[in-house]
């Protein structure tokens, strides 16, 4: 005799809504995104660097501050200067004492060459006011000094450089007159020896008068300067 098969039961409505529930819980279960919290770093107290009251390279002995200052300043090769620059080196700006220290070795130990354009010896007083080498040597030729004249003759330009040098504005510097390679190191010469001569004695309306009486007479003569045209004011 064949089993009695038992027949399936049909899922209550009350089984089918707790299955629907289950399921439900499930996927939510399973997309349920974990957000976490952001974590805030903790900053750090800002320190500043303790600043040192005094430079300790001013600390160091004065024979090797000025080892220091001549392997940084002092050239082998001549500075060459134009009315434009170059300015003086950065290590004369960095404060008082330095500067004190650096000046009597840059301007002094080093060759200067002063690259003038037309005579236009005037456009170097910048120059002059940084370095103050000669300010109490009005007429002594500093012999760190030399001049390389370019360009053609001006008188205008000559003038302004000797004015310059007589109210103390500029260099009191000149071309060597001891010893005139040309004719036109003489023209220049003598117009300094006028000026020169005079100084103490006249105002600087005379002396001017005086060089464009010299200027005059040039004009007589071959010389390029005669071709120039008549001094400024």
């Amino acid at each position: 005799m064949a089993p009695v098969r038992k027949t399936r039961k049909e899922p209550t409505r009350r089984s089918e809504r707790m299955e629907l529930s289950k399921a439900i819980e499930a996927s939510k279960k399973s997309l349920k995104i974990k957000i976490k919290a952001p974590v805030t770093p903790i900053r750090k107290p800002f320190r500043r660097p303790k600043q040192h009251k005094t430079c300790r390279f001013l600390q160091l002995p004065g024979e090797l501050r000025n080892q220091i200052y001549r392997y940084a300043l002092v050239s082998d090769k001549a500075i060459e200067i134009t009315p434009t620059g170059p300015g003086e080196p950065p290590l004369l700006s960095t404060c008082v004492t330095i500067r004190r220290e650096t000046k009597g070795i840059y301007y002094p130990e080093n060759d200067f060459r002063l690259l003038l354009m037309d005579y236009n010896g005037a456009a170097f007083s910048d120059f002059y006011w940084q370095s103050r080498l000669w300010q109490f040597r009005r007429h002594s030729t500093a012999k760190n000094i030399t001049f390389q004249l370019g360009g053609r003759p001006n008188w205008a330009n000559l003038v302004e450089w000797i004015k310059d040098g007589y109210y103390g504005c500029g260099p009191p510097l000149r071309p060597d007159l001891d010893e005139p390679k040309c004719r036109d190191d003489h023209v220049v010469g003598a117009a300094f020896r006028i000026a020169e001569e005079l100084e103490f004695k006249v105002c600087w309306v005379t002396i001017e008068k005086a060089l464009e009486a010299y200027h005059w007479g040039l004009k007589g003569t071959c010389s390029r300067w005669a071709r120039d045209g008549e001094s400024g004011h």
